[in-house]
């Protein structure tokens, strides 16, 4: 976070570049994940509970993580 409260000393534009990889990131890693949830024969047994359980956490962060760069960019874009 200290990274995104230094981006005030770039401009607008320059912040909004800054930002736009993290959306990209994001959504590579959520689809990334979501591969890997339908090559997973899921089962009941422990390893596949909690294994479903590391995966939901990771797609629900990587979703959060996209939309709120998309976000940020739109809030400084608005700066310029």
């Amino acid at each position: 976070m200290l990274r995104v409260f230094i981006l005030g000393v770039l401009t607008p534009l320059e912040a909004v570049t800054c930002l736009s990889p993290e959306a990209a990131r994001a959504a590579e890693g959520h689809a990334g994940l979501r591969r890997l949830d339908a090559a997973v024969g899921w089962g009941d047994d422990r390893l596949s509970v909690y294994g479903r359980l590391a995966l939901e956490y990771g797609l629900r962060m990587t979703a959060m993580h996209e939309e709120w760069a998309s976000w940020a960019q739109e809030q400084v874009a608005e700066l310029t």
